[in-house]
């Protein structure tokens, strides 16, 4: 009998791509079943970008059969166990906790990790970077409460704490929506 598969729907923007796919082949790889991901074809999200580029070690066969059950996430960043589950199963959700792929970090640094071509442009284009001994990456959105009322700003003085926790010679990469703001 052909071991069962479990796929993903993807939604967001790369960070949320990499988590959906780790809890999926987290998942995968804690019941035995294959793990496929088709929607990595799709241009929404520039998922077939990625795809070419950082998950190109991913199986984006089409199923073979339908689906036989569906598991929908909580709340975005819910550490409860995605349920066992016998049938064919699609997974719908964020899958933003640790826990979901935790137990399986090496596997997935492997993964994901950058094809050896785009690892040697990095290394010549942000090899300081990527050699310096304690680089730190920050995100900063600077989100209205309106728009998107669960990712709100978190404040200068948050950002400002947060990186006194790091050692005095860290180098920070600093990404936002507001570049010029930060």
């Amino acid at each position: 009998m052909e071991k069962p598969f479990v796929s993903c729907h993807f939604i967001g923007q790369l960070g949320n791509q990499l988590f959906i796919a780790a809890a999926t082949l987290a998942y995968a790889w804690d019941y035995g079943a294959r793990a496929i991901f088709p929607g990595l074809h799709e241009e929404r999200y520039r998922l077939s970008y990625h795809r070419d580029r950082l998950f190109f070690r991913l199986d984006t066969s089409a199923p073979t059969r339908p689906f036989g059950k569906e598991y929908w996430q909580k709340y975005w960043f819910s550490p409860d166990r995605i349920p066992y589950c016998e049938e064919d199963l699609f997974l719908y959700g964020y899958f933003q906790s640790w826990k979901h792929f935790h137990h399986h970090r090496e596997k997935l640094l492997s993964i994901f990790a950058p094809h050896p071509q785009m690892l040697e442009d990095l290394y010549r284009r942000y090899g300081d970077l990527i050699k310096h001994p304690c680089t730190v990456a920050v995100h900063v959105r600077t989100n209205s409460q309106k728009t998107h009322p669960f990712t709100p700003f978190l404040g200068l003085s948050y950002l400002r704490d947060s990186m006194e926790q790091f050692p005095g010679n860290a180098k920070f990469v600093v990404f936002s929506d507001r570049i010029n703001w930060c």
